[in-house]
């Protein structure tokens, strides 16, 4: 599933934002969805007691998980230099955030993000907030044939000789989504309630058919107005509709007075 460029629109609704960090920058990749599935589990304590077949469960909540997978891939050097920038900063993003007291530091927040990705994970708010659960797979595709691996730095990049830049590189995460606020159903109306999750999890409202009117059916005999069909769309085609009615009743009488006269012309 290809995500839109840099370019358009829809390039920075891949957004992974650090909360631990203040003032941390917000990591955009231009990349290719490679992997992508959701999870629910409740969560029950089962206690076995003495005279019952079936143990006694406790319901302790419902959690969600989120794995994510994309591939990151550059055009040239300097495309793939900026990608191995983001990937490096993703990865340092994974240690805490420390203050300092007297020199000595202190840990302040653990690694902790806010993750954009379209509608597939954010429900109407857009967005969900949780941290990375496991390993983070940085793959260059070394092992793959079928895959550009890397890009020689420029010799005249003092800071980047003789390193290599990743061409195309698969990165998987593995999210631990964490709820806000209460979340459940009333008891009462049965109505889903979250904060501002009316439409959670993934922020779709149905699309009701819609099917044209059937065609309006006219019976009437040419010259006969009584029981016309009214097909008009507004007042203008009303008014067009009634002149052409009194016009083609102004003609029939017409009609029968010329027929009139000329038979009593006859006679005479």
């Amino acid at each position: 599933m290809p995500v839109a460029t840099s370019q358009d629109n829809g390039y920075k609704y891949i957004k992974i934002t650090p909360l631990h960090v203040k003032n941390g920058s917000a990591l955009f990749f231009n990349s290719i969805i490679t992997e992508f599935s959701d999870s629910w589990t409740p969560r029950w304590s089962p206690t076995n007691v003495y005279g019952r077949m079936d143990p006694m469960s406790f319901y302790s909540g419902t959690g969600r998980e989120l794995t994510l997978g994309f591939r990151v891939i550059s055009d040239d050097r300097y495309e793939a230099s900026e990608n191995m920038k983001k990937i490096q900063r993703l990865l340092q993003y994974q240690y805490p955030s420390y203050t300092y007291i007297d020199k000595s530091p202190i840990l302040l927040a653990p690694p902790y993000f806010k993750f954009r990705f379209l509608n597939a994970v954010g429900g109407s708010k857009g967005f969900i907030e949780g941290y990375i659960n496991g390993a983070i797979q940085i793959n260059p595709g070394f092992q793959s044939k079928d895959q550009a691996q890397y890009f020689s730095s420029d010799v005249t990049d003092i800071d980047n000789k003789d390193k290599i830049l990743f061409s195309d590189v698969n990165i998987v995460l593995r999210i631990q989504v964490l709820h806000d606020g209460t979340i459940g159903l009333d008891a009462a109306s049965g109505h889903f309630t979250a904060p501002g999750e009316e439409r959670y999890p993934y922020g779709v409202k149905q699309i009701k058919a819609q099917t044209a009117p059937a065609p309006a059916t006219n019976n009437t005999k040419p010259g006969d107005t009584d029981g016309a069909v009214d097909t008009s769309n507004g007042p203008g085609d009303k008014k067009s509709q009634k002149a052409k009615a009194k016009k083609l009743e102004l003609d029939r009488v017409f009609l029968s007075r010329k027929t009139i006269t000329s038979m009593l012309t006859s006679k005479r």
